[in-house]
């Protein structure tokens, strides 16, 4: 035999050894599944002869079977369930940096400064939106409506509908969040402010469903928005219409369907998510 492949089956023995996985309960199995798939990248086996225990609830691709970008986004994607789900298995896989601070009572301090941050951004951006006539807010929420819709379509907002849950892809806020938050960065650094305001309504949206606190203000957003609701399809309308006449027509296409898609579910709300990987 080969001395590379010897070599090669000598290593995927180690790692079957030392990384089992457990198949008997939702922690066990997103715990030693992350961690298996973290070892296996981390030693470089062949994404082929990695473990097929989880599987794509979509595709039904068993992990072993992707292409190796479709396997890193599944990887982060499970990686970031656990991080949500079990953050205490999260951090012996992955550590956790150390201060000299009870970690209840770091994490107790950071939560407060953050909701204040964050309710104070809500409560200024609920005033502004207030100023708005509905033509206004309507083209506000369809914006961000559309604009998440293309960036999903192009594949550069992670799409986990089909790797780790069944509930569409709002209320998967923990990974989503920092997406959301990049793209209004990037809008604000260019100075887009429409298209950064528009985008923020996912933001301050995600962090309500992560933090009931800011129910309230998050319902108090809404109520305003959807005001507007009987201008959405106007405004769709017209973003199709610019867009189909300079942008690739099945891009066009399925942005649009997508975005009719998020409109029927907005505004979004907390659901509980059940799946986990099988094997």
């Amino acid at each position: 035999m080969d001395k590379n492949k010897l070599s090669l089956l000598k290593i995927i023995k180690k790692i079957n050894r030392e990384y089992p996985l457990v198949p008997h309960t939702n922690a066990g199995r997103l715990y030693s599944t992350v961690r298996r798939m973290k070892a296996e990248k981390e030693m470089e086996i062949p994404i082929n002869l990695r473990t097929g225990f989880p599987v794509s609830v979509a595709t039904g691709k068993h992990a072993n079977e992707m292409e190796g970008s479709e396997w890193e986004n599944f990887y982060g994607a499970l990686s970031e369930q656990l991080k949500h789900d079990y953050p205490e298995l999260y951090e012996r896989i992955f550590g956790v940096a150390t201060l000299n601070i009870k970690k209840p009572i770091l994490f107790n301090f950071i939560h407060r400064q953050a909701f204040k941050l964050y309710r104070r951004d809500l409560i200024n951006f609920i005033g502004n939106i207030s100023k708005l006539n509905n033509k206004e807010l309507s083209d506000l929420v369809v914006h961000a409506v559309w604009t998440r819709a293309g960036l999903q379509s192009e594949g550069r907002i992670m799409d986990i509908r089909g790797v780790v849950f069944k509930d569409p892809i709002l209320n998967q806020y923990p990974i989503l969040l920092p997406q959301f938050r990049k793209i209004v960065n990037v809008f604000e650094s260019k100075k887009a402010f429409f298209e950064a305001a528009s985008m923020s309504i996912w933001v301050h949206t995600l962090r309500a469903l992560i933090d009931p606190n800011l129910e309230s203000e998050m319902h108090q957003m809404w109520d305003i928005l959807l005001k507007s609701k009987s201008n959405w399809e106007d405004s769709l309308r017209e973003l199709y219409d610019e867009d189909i006449k300079k942008i690739d027509t099945n891009l066009v296409e399925s942005t649009l369907i997508l975005s009719k898609q998020i409109i029927l579910d907005l505004p979004p709300k907390p659901k509980i998510h059940t799946d986990t990987p099988t094997g």
